[in-house]
């Protein structure tokens, strides 16, 4: 009796342990992403001190905590503005005006400048960021209530046939309220 009890207690300890190799297996070399950001209100000076232009200063910082280097594939913020389509900004205003805009199914997207430039690489324990410039008078921003910022990355995962799969995971920061809004 006492054998039987120790022999499935042994039993039971083993199949944890396997459970617990194959999980570490999968999961060990992969990138983990975090994003934060900030949303500024901004401005530029005249040289008589009068003010310039009004802009929004949209800053994502990405971070890889993780085991591996990865791609950033994609670096955005998702705003949302009432009564219209999500809106994904991508990059700052072009410095001749020229801003890209297209709807992506359910999505109106503004194409801008990267510095530094997408796809970019951050190894582990590395870091990333970027501050998207747009004036405040856009009227595609105009009216914003909140905003995040997102990442689109490169993992890798592992299939059942012990195949490392280059997958895409999008990371987000959190929900941020518009600057001035109330």
């Amino acid at each position: 009796m006492y054998a039987d009890i120790v022999a499935t207690f042994a039993l039971v300890i083993a199949g944890f342990s396997l459970v617990w190799q194959y999980k570490k297996s999968v999961s060990w070399y992969k990138p983990s992403i975090t994003v934060d950001g900030r949303w500024m209100k901004s401005h530029s000076l005249n040289r008589d001190g009068s003010t310039k232009e009004l802009t929004w200063g949209l800053e994502v910082d990405v971070s890889n905590v993780g085991q591996a280097s990865t791609t950033l594939v994609d670096v955005y913020w998702e705003i949302e503005v009432p009564g219209k389509k999500p809106l994904k900004v991508r990059g700052s205003a072009d410095p001749s005006g020229e801003i890209s805009v297209e709807v992506i199914g359910e999505l109106r997207v503004i194409h801008g400048v990267y510095v530094p430039p997408i796809p970019a690489q951050l190894a582990e324990n590395d870091s990333l960021a970027w501050v998207f410039s747009h004036p405040q008078d856009n009227p595609l921003i105009k009216g914003a209530v909140r905003g995040r910022p997102a990442v689109v990355y490169v993992t890798r995962t592992k299939n059942l046939g012990a195949k490392y799969v280059n997958d895409r995971e999008t990371a987000y920061g959190e929900w941020q309220l518009c600057p001035g809004s109330s």
